[in-house]
């Protein structure tokens, strides 16, 4: 129960954050071109700074074996989303496709570092970075390929998968944890600077998306409530007894049980964007605006229900 209510509070300080974000571009302070640089420094600066903050700290043989079970299962559930998601999405033009991606990513990051640290505490986070490793190695890997339709060349698909922030975070942060040393105080204190901007100003950022969206229009697709019950409601109920097998490592269990309710990811409206995707574009800002808006119901309850469980 304590649980729940601690969920609870963390997702209405968080839609707080997103109101900022929505009041501010509805006033035109903040326009399209303001959120994306916001989403770029999110992506490019923030997202390594919260990884590496995470992992500088000292090697311990538990920790890396609670690790080890969490990014297996992280990417359990995303092999499971998979399924779902081809099996009740059919179809190849441009909105099913969008809607099989939304469908397979959490928000794992923007929603996901935040409610792992509220219900874990700060130090959990690193667990978090499990859910971004498989995230980033499963969106620019075959989860583009599912957007696009297309299958490009293997160099190319795995430059994409290890060349990208989130991954290089992961990386520098883990020769970190494995090395003798700690980031000195100066540079230590700088990177959690960074790594504190995460939960605002990805809030921000969704908050503007839902500004920007058809809200209304989404509202009444039948696509959208099929992929926010999909994504919201069957996939953690899914993962929920996947999950339970290995609650005796308790923070990788939860950490990966709240990382499976997140709401559809950020990137459901910006991978369409990069590839040129107008409409898909559109229509996954529809996704990500309605099911972060549902997710303030969903999520408390879905760990009203894990605490029952586990």
């Amino acid at each position: 129960m304590q649980t729940a209510l601690i969920t609870g509070g963390q997702v209405i300080v968080m839609f707080l954050l997103m109101a900022v974000g929505f009041t501010m571009t509805r006033m035109k302070l903040l326009t399209p071109d303001g959120s994306t640089q916001l989403n770029k420094l999110l992506l490019n600066v923030v997202t390594p700074a919260v990884l590496l903050n995470s992992f500088n700290r000292d090697f311990e043989w538990e920790l890396f074996g609670s690790l080890g079970i969490c990014m297996l299962l992280c990417a359990a559930s995303i092999g499971i989303a998979v399924a779902v998601a081809f099996l009740f999405v059919r179809g190849r033009d441009e909105l099913r496709r969008t809607e099989r991606f939304a469908v397979c990513f959490s928000n794992c990051g923007f929603f996901g570092i935040p409610l792992v640290a509220a219900v874990l505490g700060q130090d959990a986070v690193i667990y978090a970075s499990c859910g971004i490793i498989a995230f980033n190695l499963g969106c620019w890997t075959f989860g583009m390929i599912m957007l696009s339709g297309k299958v490009g060349s293997l160099r190319d698909v795995l430059r994409k998968a290890l060349l990208n922030p989130g991954v290089i975070g992961v990386v520098l942060g883990l020769a970190l944890f494995f090395s003798p040393i700690t980031l000195p105080g100066p540079i230590a204190g700088a990177v959690g600077h960074l790594a504190n901007l995460n939960t605002p100003l990805a809030m921000i950022v969704v908050g503007s998306f839902m500004a920007r969206a058809d809200l209304v229009g989404a509202l009444k697709s039948f696509g959208v409530w099929k992929v926010c019950f999909l994504r919201l409601i069957v996939i953690p109920a899914l993962t929920l007894p996947i999950c339970l097998l290995f609650k005796s490592s308790e923070a990788a269990a939860t950490a990966s049980f709240i990382i499976n309710c997140c709401p559809v990811a950020a990137v459901a409206s910006m991978f369409p964007n990069l590839l040129g995707m107008a409409e898909g574009e559109k229509y996954g800002s529809a996704l990500v605006s309605v099911s972060t808006l549902l997710s303030a119901a969903t999520i408390p309850l879905l760990m009203f229900a894990w605490s029952a469980l586990a």
